[in-house]
């Protein structure tokens, strides 16, 4: 009897060879395991009669649950997300908003800068029209002259538009 429990140490001791161990008090061996959460606080045979305890977890239980929880997406994770995506698409709407507001803005200022212009060019080239209409209109009244008049001195000095970039030259003497 006393070899088969000398055996079953030995057995027992060549599986625990890999792990270190740490020694908490004189007596009591606890291996120091890498991928367990929770130290199991009761004696071996109690912890199979209660499988459910929440103060022991087996390793391999701990394990699967660590690589699980790496994909797993909790209710708050996608609640989160979609607040997310759903300020970014407020964000995104307010930004459309202002440069639209900004482009109608600009459209605004450069039709009313064209319209002044074309105002004021309208306005200066009435003015001079006017101006030389008046003057004309007087000197018409006074002497008795019409448009045909005016007609008749441009018919005689078209013989003088030059054509080309060369030009002419006449000499006087």
């Amino acid at each position: 009897m006393q070899l088969v429990i000398i055996s079953l140490t030995f057995l027992r001791a060549l599986c625990l060879e890999n792990e270190n161990y740490d020694y908490a008090s004189p007596g009591l061996v606890v291996a120091n395991i890498k991928r367990r959460d929770l130290i199991p606080l009761q004696p071996g045979n109690i912890r199979w009669i209660n499988g459910n305890n929440l103060n022991y977890r087996r390793t391999k239980d701990i394990r699967e649950d660590i690589i699980d929880r790496r994909f797993e997406i909790t209710e708050a994770q996608l609640r989160e997300a979609q607040r997310v995506s759903d300020i970014n698409e407020i964000r995104e709407d307010e930004i459309k908003s202002a440069q639209r507001r900004e482009e109608q803005i600009r459209n605004d200022i450069q039709l009313r800068e064209n319209s002044v212009a074309n105002i004021r060019d309208n306005s200066v080239s009435n003015i001079r029209e006017n101006q030389l209409g008046l003057n004309y209109k007087n000197r018409n009244s006074k002497y008795g002259e019409n448009n045909d008049q005016l007609d008749k001195l441009h018919r005689e000095m078209r013989w003088l538009t030059i054509d080309n970039d060369e030009g002419i030259g006449i000499g006087i003497q």
